[in-house]
């Protein structure tokens, strides 16, 4: 059979060579009985062979139509095996997934989740992308297959799930100016007052505190912008600075650099910490298993205290 055999055409032939009647053929198509008796001919054109001749009142297969049949029958068995999704195994799952995301979302996201993914998934792995301030493109066009976010986004182009909602702490050195006599949040004077360090978010370097505070953003001294904070708290241990973070985060590194956390000014408000995706890994097996595993652990997991 020559190569330019279309596939409607290969799948009306299957019915007609094991119905051998092309009225029986047309009905289970759902199409008329010219149009099944105009794809045979053409058919047999193509093939070079009759492929079912009429004998009495009936219809029957010629050599070739025979081969053609049993061929034809395990093409349709491996697509319709091909078409059909399995009961989803994540032991047997082979792929790399990859996600947008920030030093805070691997922090408190996507590390916690891949430890949980060694044991059930081990052959899953993940690919960290930069955080695109237009996650929506690039969930898209596939660039990212999920996000971890904290970034406002568009709900009407992208499927969404709050995985936690944190509030912001200032990190500084233990034995800081404002660690002294420290009860409840910092006053937004006494944030302004010193130095800070800077942390900027996506490729169009959004710095969160900065657009927060709005007008009293003008008094607020960044001596250092990062695109990340995990290398800052070792700036802070010699300095006057401070650095806003997320308190998880802020709690973290405290235990591990010696550093205090301190409730940041009440004007800088909560932070919402979403999951996002497209509607183009919608429905994607694995995809689907990773966002469950996600939210199980996140709402299993405690911050650090």
């Amino acid at each position: 059979m020559v190569c330019d055999v279309e596939p409607n055409q290969l799948v009306a032939l299957f019915h007609l060579l094991h119905t051998r009647s092309v009225s029986a053929a047309a009905s289970k198509l759902g199409v008329t009985q010219p149009t099944v008796s105009r794809i045979l001919g053409q058919l047999r054109l193509q093939v070079g062979d009759p492929l079912l001749v009429r004998r009495g009142n009936t219809m029957v297969r010629t050599s070739r139509g025979d081969e053609l049949a049993g061929r034809l029958s395990e093409w349709m068995m491996l697509t319709e095996a091909m078409m059909q999704q399995g009961e989803f195994n994540p032991a047997q799952l082979q792929r790399r997934v990859r996600i947008g995301s920030t030093d805070f979302g691997v922090l408190s996201v996507i590390g916690p989740t891949m430890r949980a993914l060694r044991f059930r998934a081990p052959g899953l792995a993940l690919d960290v992308t930069p955080l695109r301030k237009d996650l929506s493109a690039a969930l898209a066009i596939g660039e990212s297959d999920l996000a971890v976010s904290g970034l406002e986004h568009d709900p009407a182009r992208l499927h969404s799930q709050l995985l936690f909602t944190d509030t912001f702490s200032c990190l500084v050195r233990s034995a800081h100016p404002l660690v002294d006599g420290a009860s409840g949040p910092v006053s937004l004077d006494a944030f302004l007052s010193f130095d800070h360090i800077g942390l900027t978010v996506s490729d169009a370097e959004l710095d969160r505190v900065s657009l927060t505070l709005q007008e009293r953003a003008a008094s607020r001294r960044v001596a250092i912008n990062l695109p990340y904070f995990s290398v800052a708290p070792e700036i802070l241990a010699g300095t006057d600075m401070l650095m806003t973070i997320p308190t998880r985060a802020a709690r973290h590194y405290a235990v591990q650099y010696g550093l205090t956390a301190i409730p940041a000014p009440a004007q800088l408000g909560q932070m919402d910490y979403y999951l996002l995706w497209h509607e183009r890994s919608h429905r994607d097996p694995a995809v689907t298993w990773l966002r469950s595993e996600m939210l199980s652990v996140m709402r299993g997991h405690t911050p650090e205290e």
